[in-house]
């Protein structure tokens, strides 16, 4: 049985959704599914809620209320990193071949 965990209002639209196989749950942001982000439950005992996993390597312990806070964040800087303008509906792929640049310096800078 699947189900989503909603925060609560002005949370950026950030869900957890799952189970999936293997205890699986992701993360989306806005309606988006974070890539390469999965969180699997930790125990009851534990302190913390989740156990997020960026790329199946890097793993962290979180509490359910704090994902709302940094999740658009994380989403937003993984986009950037793979080289897109931001993450979601808006997102345009750059193009590192197309980046004007210009001389910090005032006259005499020859390009």
């Amino acid at each position: 049985m699947s189900e989503i965990i909603d925060f609560p209002r002005g949370t950026y639209g950030t869900e957890i959704t799952g189970p999936f196989p293997g205890q699986r749950f992701f993360l989306s942001v806005g309606g988006y599914k974070v890539p390469h982000v999965e969180l699997r439950p930790l125990p009851e005992e534990s302190e913390f809620d989740w156990m997020l996993l960026v790329d199946g390597r890097l793993g962290h312990d979180v509490k359910t209320e704090e994902i709302s806070y940094w999740a658009p964040a994380l989403a937003n800087a993984m986009a950037v990193a793979a080289g897109y303008s931001c993450f979601g509906e808006n997102c345009q792929p750059s193009n590192p071949y197309r980046v004007r640049f210009g001389p910090l310096g005032g006259e005499g800078v020859q390009p």
